[in-house]
């Protein structure tokens, strides 16, 4: 009798484990689609500024005022030292002549279709950034200037923002969309880890070339950091 009876404790316990675990599935992978649908929406909406406001130099300066902003951090410790799962709640303003998710200004377009990456791309200027979108981490440059840009990213347990960017090897193509419309092609040509003191990745070794440096948190080690450079297809 009492072996039954324990033996029914433990399925109870175990039934209820199960739907607890089920419960946070669900509820992770509906907050993973809502937030995919609005950087989706935002993606959409700055890409459409892009092509009518093309040539207004009021919107050109308020892109470039935020796209120069300093950032405060010089290092990779204070960018990733509080990597999150789970980005925060996501509002897209499109009454300003610019698009803003939360506040901040959305300065271009991050598309790798290899990893099914197509994000809108914000000026680094603190943490929270990087709860809402990727970021321009250079402060000196604009999206497609000449010289290294370097773009920070989250890698999430969801599978949103860098997740997947170790799955990216030489040769594979990444595009950038600026706030002119202009989309430029680059290609992958290195991909390494580095501990989260190294900048060195964020200096311009040819400044009459164009490239970008992707940066994120190592999958299972976010200590690390995972580098992914590429240049211009010319």
């Amino acid at each position: 009798m009492k072996i039954r009876k324990r033996l029914i404790v433990y399925i109870v316990i175990l039934v209820i484990l199960v739907a607890a675990l089920l419960v946070l599935f669900l509820s992770d992978r509906n907050n993973k689609n809502t937030q995919s649908s609005e950087l989706e929406s935002a993606t959409q909406s700055f890409l459409d500024k892009a092509k009518s406001e093309s040539g207004n130099l009021e919107y050109a300066q308020e892109i470039d005022n935020a796209s120069l902003n300093a950032n405060s951090n010089s290092d990779f410790n204070s960018v990733f030292s509080n990597n999150t799962n789970t980005v925060q709640s996501i509002t897209v303003n499109n009454s300003s002549k610019v698009v803003k998710i939360s506040g901040h200004t959305v300065l271009g377009v991050i598309t790798i279709s290899k990893i099914g990456i197509k994000y809108p791309i914000i000026q680094y200027t603190d943490q929270n950034s990087l709860n809402i979108a990727i970021c321009k981490y250079s402060d000196d440059k604009k999206l497609n200037d000449l010289g290294n840009v370097a773009i920070v990213g989250h890698n999430m347990s969801n599978g949103l923002m860098f997740h997947n960017l170790d799955k990216l090897s030489n040769g594979d193509v990444i595009q950038i969309t600026d706030a002119t419309g202009q989309t430029i092609t680059y290609q992958v040509n290195s991909s390494y880890v580095i501990e989260p003191t190294d900048t060195d990745c964020l200096k311009t070794t040819d400044a009459s070339k164009r490239t970008i440096t992707l940066i994120t948190c190592v999958t299972g080690d976010f200590s690390k950091r995972l580098v992914v450079t590429a240049a211009e297809i010319s």
